[in-house]
């Protein structure tokens, strides 16, 4: 008899042989490990719940890259270690910072370039 129950991580139905409840498999939508259960169980009711808040703490919160910390998916930085990672925010200080400093370069070889004409003019 084929039996349905939803992953415990993503909460996507998985198809399973009903004599195979209660062993852990890996989800063949996220990979993570889950509990096949039986629907109707009291143990499904909470598993499909915890399920559905963790999907959609999922959509809200993302990992920090460096601390592995859940932050807010609109967080510039991340409150436990400071790092920017690879948010919007950081792409566009890269981006200005690059600006910048190639200006400060053009304007530093003008002015040099000026003097060497200035000198060379006497």
């Amino acid at each position: 008899m084929i039996a349905k129950c939803p992953c415990q991580q993503c909460g996507v139905n998985i198809e399973y042989e009903a004599e195979n409840v209660n062993q852990f498999v890996l989800c063949p939508s996220c990979g993570k490990q889950t509990r096949l259960l039986l629907q109707g169980s009291r143990e499904h009711a909470l598993t499909s719940h915890a399920a559905k808040v963790n999907a959609k703490t999922e959509a809200i919160m993302k990992s920090c890259p460096d601390c592995g910390l859940q932050v807010s998916r609109r967080a510039f930085w991340c409150p436990a270690c400071g790092s920017m990672g690879k948010s919007l925010f950081w792409k566009i200080w890269e981006i200005m910072a690059a600006f910048w400093l190639v200006n400060f370069v053009v304007v530093v070889l003008a002015f040099l370039i000026w003097k060497l004409f200035e000198i060379l003019a006497r």
